[in-house]
C-alpha cells in the first residue's frame, strides 16, 4: 500500500473525530446555551475519551492497513501457486484444469470470535480454508480442530496431517452419497470426520493426499490437501512429489 493511501486514511480518521466534535458543539449551543455552559465539563470529559481512542486508532491504523495489504498479497501468491500446481498435476488438456474431478486446497490456523453470555471471547485456533485452486467452493465454513488432532483425536484429513506431520494418502474411499449406512460410517472413519461434518462437506471426495507446511523453525503453519472424486485419482502421485511441492509452498510462509 502506498504511503499516500495510509496518510489519506489517517487524515480521514482525524477529520471524522473533528467533525463529530464540531457537530456536538453546534448542536448543544443551538439547543440551549445555558445548558451547554453547564454541561461543558462533561462534554470535555467525553471528548477526551474520543481523543484518546482516535490517537490509538491513528497510531495503529497505518500498521493494520499495511498488514492487510501484505496478507492480501500473500494470498494472491498462494492462490497462483495452487492454480499452477493444479494445472500441472491434473490438467484435463493443455492450459485447462480438470476442476470436475480434482481440487487443491490450503488450510491455515485461524482464530475466531465467539460469544458466551453476550460476552465476546476468542476461540482456540482451528484449521480453516485459506485458498483453493478452483473457482468452485472457494469458501468453506467448516473448521478442523487443531488441539483435538494433537491429542490424537484427529479432526479431518487436514487435522491428521497437521498433527502428525506425515504425508497422508487415502485411496479407494467408499461412495458416501450412493452408499449404505455402513458405507457412510466407513467413509467417516477413514477420513477422521463425524457424519455431521460429512453432511456439510460440499464435496465428498474418494481420494485424498495431505501434508503439513512448516516454517524455518519446523513448526507446522499450514496444510496442503489434494483431493479427487475418483477412487484412484491420486494413486499415481508419490509422497516425494507432494513433499517437493510442500517445500516450494513453504517459501511463501517464510
Amino acid at each position: 500500500m502506498a504511503t499516500s493511501s495510509v496518510r489519506g486514511w489517517v487524515f480521514w480518521g482525524f477529520w471524522e473525530v473533528a467533525s463529530l466534535a464540531l457537530l456536538t458543539i453546534l448542536t448543544t449551543s443551538l439547543d440551549d446555551l445555558s445548558t451547554a455552559a453547564q454541561t461543558f465539563p462533561q462534554f470535555v470529559y467525553r471528548m477526551r475519551n474520543y481523543a484518546i481512542v482516535s490517537l490509538v486508532v491513528a497510531a495503529y491504523l497505518p500498521q493494520a492497513l499495511l498488514h492487510l495489504s501484505s496478507v492480501s498479497g500473500m494470498k494472491r501468491h498462494r492462490t497462483a501457486f495452487l492454480e499452477c500446481l493444479h494445472e500441472r498435476l491434473f490438467a484435463a488438456s493443455y492450459g485447462r484444469m480438470d476442476t470436475e474431478n480434482y481440487r487443491v486446497s490450503l488450510f491455515t490456523p485461524a482464530f475466531r470470535l465467539g460469544w458466551r453470555a453476550r460476552v465476546p471471547y476468542i476461540l482456540r485456533p482451528k484449521l480453516r480454508l485459506s485458498v483453493r485452486s478452483t473457482k468452485l467452493h472457494p469458501i468453506s465454513k467448516l473448521t478442523w480442530d487443531m488441539d483435538e488432532s494433537k491429542a490424537g483425536r484427529f479432526d479431518g484429513v487436514a487435522g491428521y496431517a497437521f498433527a502428525t506431520g506425515l504425508v497422508l494418502q487415502l485411496h479407494d474411499l467408499p461412495d458416501y452419497d450412493g452408499g449404505t449406512v455402513g458405507t457412510r460410517r466407513e467413509y467417516c472413519k477413514r477420513t477422521y470426520i463425524t457424519e455431521e461434518k460429512a453432511e456439510k462437506l460440499n464435496r465428498r471426495s474418494r481420494s485424498y493426499m495431505a501434508t503439513a507446511i512448516r516454517d524455518e523453525r519446523g513448526v507446522a503453519v499450514a496444510v496442503l490437501v489434494l483431493e479427487s472424486t475418483r477412487p484412484d485419482g491420486l494413486k499415481n502421485l508419490k509422497d516425494e512429489e507432494l513433499d517437493r511441492e510442500a517445500r516450494h509452498l513453504q517459501k511463501l510462509f517464510l
